[in-house]
């Protein structure tokens, strides 16, 4: 087998090996790549090899290239941005809430904390879409969500995921006010 030179290729267009996709990579995404490409179950290795490209393609977009080399520049992150990333056990959840919780009480006066009540908020589907880039802020109440977070507690059947939305405006704010 001879070795073939490689040609030159147009900007626009896509590796069509790994070759020369690993030509396009430097520094760590280099060293990043090429350790972890070995261990590539074949029948991923398309979505793997498109996860890298659209990375790479994000980061040329500046309002979000400096968080993606913050999120994804470690070692081990996983590239498949459409996949949950973290597995969070509910126990420990349940742990760490049980902790603050704690903790906040033993800060707060009369059992209550005071919080701040409008915030800017990011709409959930929106915070997760990193590919449209920086979403649009709104308006949001700690007192709202609470209200609804009251009202589940009340009747069970009012349960809904979207609590877990509820609850994070509320421990935001908490937060902001404990540190």
């Amino acid at each position: 087998m001879t070795a073939r030179p490689i040609q030159p290729r147009p900007p626009s267009e896509s590796p069509r090996t790994i070759r020369e996709f690993r030509e396009t990579l430097t520094g760590s995404d280099l060293a990043r790549f090429t350790a972890e490409i070995e261990d590539v179950p074949l029948h991923e290795l398309r979505d793997y090899l498109k996860s890298w490209q659209h990375l790479l393609h994000l980061r040329t977009v500046p309002e979000i290239g400096h968080a993606l080399r913050t999120a994804f520049d470690r070692p081990g992150t996983p590239l498949l941005l459409d996949e949950p990333s973290v597995r969070i056990p509910l126990a420990e959840l349940r742990r760490v809430l049980d902790v603050l919780v704690r903790q906040v009480e033993a800060q707060a006066t009369e059992g209550r904390v005071a919080v701040a009540d409008p915030y800017w908020s990011v709409p959930p589907a929106e915070a997760a879409d990193i590919h449209a880039g920086p979403p649009e802020l709104t308006l949001g109440m700690v007192s709202e969500s609470w209200e609804h977070l009251e009202r589940m507690v009340e009747d069970e059947s009012r349960t809904v995921g979207y609590g877990f939305v509820w609850l994070g405006d509320v421990l935001r704010a908490i937060g902001a006010e404990v540190v």
